[in-house]
């Protein structure tokens, strides 16, 4: 019976997953097909169009979306989803934005920029931006009506079916003047006081693009809400900060007593490392659109941003899980030794046994598990009306990535919250006998940190719902091990990222993230099956261990004698 808990756990993970994907797909680019390397090349073929020197530009490719739209429609997730298949609202719900700047010249001002349906491959938007100080020529709105009306006309425009004139807007600068021609496009689709417009872009005499763009009937202008992202970073860096400080003086302290490794915990810091170097290789570019760092260039900007972002973030978090794993090994080791057993067996490079891959094998199969819990916890909000579901993580990494930096990220995740949340807190927290302490601890940590990212809004219920993933995980842990925890956590973020887009995605979009999900999966599963196959499990003899736990057995082998010592005394007291 206990071999097939797992199994059908996993199952019944998977059905879960199945169900509640309804409530958080609605967000999501529905229908959509393409690729971020397909998006690239035709946004660079558009670009070529207008005259941009592609080659000769430092690019980004990001997500872009309808910021007014999306406040209208966030509230009623089944509108948004019908809107997602109306010819005027739908190419505005989000797209591929390819950017274009010229190297060697501040990045306030882009060369262009293209975007691209997800779901067709047309492009929405395409406009190259002349530098203000170029010359041109200073023509009026009726010279200048005539070429914008012939361009309108001469074609279909995803998202503008039957665009109608209605007004032209000049910026008079000192070499020339530009022109924007504002076409409203009638919808029947309810948005409020929502009006879409195509926009056609004349800078001088020169015909530079057009884009599709909303405004408000009543003139007012839309105010994002930065503030709640803004505080939760801030509140992560605290609280990084803050254990980093706390650690220190444990590890000083059990490290003169000869009680830490630090073998292991260099192997995880340098792990971290190197997925933080190799996130911000992929995302540097993107993870900067929308930023300006004074004259710096947009090659200059992302280096400084990205190494700014390594030694303030990911640098003290890579020295955070050095002193968290020296600290919980030391804890877990006084009781809890044999939930370590496959993880050291991987570090003493003696992978293939049947102790490794029963972890490995139930790490696989309690990830759906885990995935679950976070999305049914986070559907109560959404039932009571309290929250809506946003893009969350596979926006994000379809804005800063695509599927590798998801990879990356659910790797450093898995370690992060595996070693400090499940290893030191509940390892601490059971050493002092107030386990309940440590997953209350692990709790917080998991749903302040984002472990296992919902895709859901505001912020507020986010994090107060936030906690199914992590909660599940401390579930795993006391079942079984860390390194099951570690794996199930690993592929349940995959999942957290990947399932909501696998619901609605089609095409080479959707085969691009069920391999992501798929081939850690296979090969984990593979690896695990073959490791059961030789049946030899791990057995440590007193010789094997490392000399700090020596150290650590020796010490709990005296204090028990002590302990038994002092009750043998006790016993042989009178009563009064």
């Amino acid at each position: 019976m206990k071999r097939v808990i797992p199994f059908a756990a996993c199952a019944a993970g998977v059905l879960v997953l199945i169900y509640v994907m309804p409530w958080f797909n609605g967000a999501q680019p529905i229908g959509g097909r393409i690729t971020r390397g397909e998006a690239e090349r035709i946004a660079d073929a558009q670009a070529r169009k207008l005259g941009i020197p592609v080659d000769k530009t430092s690019a980004n490719l990001t997500w872009t979306d309808s910021s007014i739209l999306e406040k209208e429609l966030e509230s009623s997730p089944a509108r948004r989803r019908a809107a997602q298949s109306d010819p005027v609202i739908g190419p505005r719900l989000g797209g591929y934005r390819r950017a274009y700047y010229r190297p060697g010249r501040e990045k306030y001002f882009p060369w262009g920029d293209v975007t691209v349906d997800s779901r067709t491959g047309e492009a929405i938007m395409a406009r190259k931006r002349l530098l203000p100080e170029e010359k041109g020529a200073n023509l009026t709105e009726v010279q200048l009506r005539p070429r914008a009306d012939q361009f309108v006309h001469s074609r279909t425009f995803a998202g503008a079916p039957n665009p109608q004139y209605e007004s032209a807007r000049p910026t008079v600068l000192r070499s020339r003047t530009d022109w924007v021609f504002r076409y409203r496009v009638p919808s029947k689709f309810p948005v409020g006081n929502v009006v879409p417009y195509l926009y056609v872009h004349f800078a001088g005499d020169q015909l530079t693009g057009w884009g599709l763009t909303e405004e408000y009937s009543n003139g007012s202008t839309f105010g994002g809400d930065l503030g709640g992202d803004i505080v939760a970073l801030l509140a992560r860096l605290a609280l990084v900060y803050i254990l980093l400080v706390i650690l220190l003086g444990i590890f000083l302290k059990k490290y003169h007593a000869g009680e830490v490794g630090v073998g292991t915990a260099s192997f995880l810091f340098a792990a971290m490392v190197v997925l933080c170097i190799v996130s911000n290789t992929i995302m540097g570019p993107n993870g900067t659109e929308g930023d300006q760092m004074g004259n710096l260039d947009a090659l200059q900007t992302t280096l400084a941003q990205m190494g700014f972002k390594f030694v303030a973030v990911d640098l003290p978090l890579a020295i955070l899980v050095f002193f968290a794993w020296s600290v919980g090994e030391s804890y877990a080791r006084e009781r809890w030794g044999e939930r370590l057993a496959s993880f050291d067996a991987i570090l003493r490079r003696d992978p293939v046994n049947a102790t490794v891959g029963r972890s490995l094998l139930h790490g696989v199969l309690t990830a759906p598990v885990i995935a679950a819990c976070a999305f049914g916890v986070g559907l109560i909000p959404v039932l009571l009306h309290y929250a809506h579901p946003n893009g969350g993580p596979g926006i994000e990494a379809m804005y800063l990535g695509g599927p590798v930096l998801a990879l990356t990220y659910s790797a450093a995740d898995a370690i992060l919250y595996s070693v400090i949340a499940i290893l030191l807190f509940l390892a601490f927290a059971h050493r002092k006998r107030v386990l309940w302490v440590g997953i209350l601890a692990a709790l917080i940590l998991g749903a302040v940190g984002g472990a296992c990212t919902l895709p859901l809004a505001p912020l507020a219920q986010r994090t107060l719902f936030g906690f199914g993933g992590i909660a599940a995980a401390v579930g795993v842990f006391l079942a079984y091990d860390l390194l099951t925890t570690a794996v199930g956590l690993f592929l349940a973020s995959l999942l957290m990222v990947a399932a909501p887009l696998l619901s609605v995605a089609k095409g080479a979009l959707f085969a691009q993230y069920a391999t992501v999900v798929g081939i850690p999966t296979a090969l984990i599963g593979g690896f695990a099956l073959i490791a059961l196959w030789t049946g030899r499990e791990v057995v440590y003899a007193y010789e094997d261990l490392a000399p700090h736990v020596k150290r650590i057995v020796e010490r709990e082998r005296v204090k028990a004698e002590i302990d038994a010592a002092n009750r043998i005394q006790a016993a042989l007291l009178p009563q009064d």
